[in-house]
């Protein structure tokens, strides 16, 4: 991930990729901020120049959701309430220690 650009989807085209397709990348990218240099390049891309609640420990996963899916860009504003409710479930996953992409009768 380099510092100037912001992650997109797995079409690498954000805002075009099916929602459980987004979700899923939001999900694997925050896997890999187990490293903290990984977490601190993205809280240093360019997108969060202009943004005013900065990522932290406390909301990563709603960061990473909020910068792929480009709800700070206009026009998507709505997408906020819609972030932060996916951050919340997401973050069950992580803290149980449970993947969300698992199916429970598999």
């Amino acid at each position: 991930m380099t510092t100037d650009a912001v992650p997109s989807g797995p079409d690498k085209t954000p805002g075009t990729t099916k929602r459980g397709d987004s979700l899923e990348f939001a999900w694997t990218l925050t896997q890999q901020f187990s490293a903290p240099e990984e977490y601190q390049r993205f809280t240093t891309l360019e997108y969060w120049r202009d943004v005013r609640q900065k990522p932290n420990a406390r909301n990563t996963m709603r960061s990473v959701l909020t910068c792929t899916m480009r709800t700070k860009d206009p026009g998507r504003e709505a997408l906020q309430n819609r972030v932060y409710k996916y951050a919340r479930v997401l973050e069950s996953f992580h803290q149980n220690d449970a993947s969300p992409m698992r199916s429970p009768n598999a």
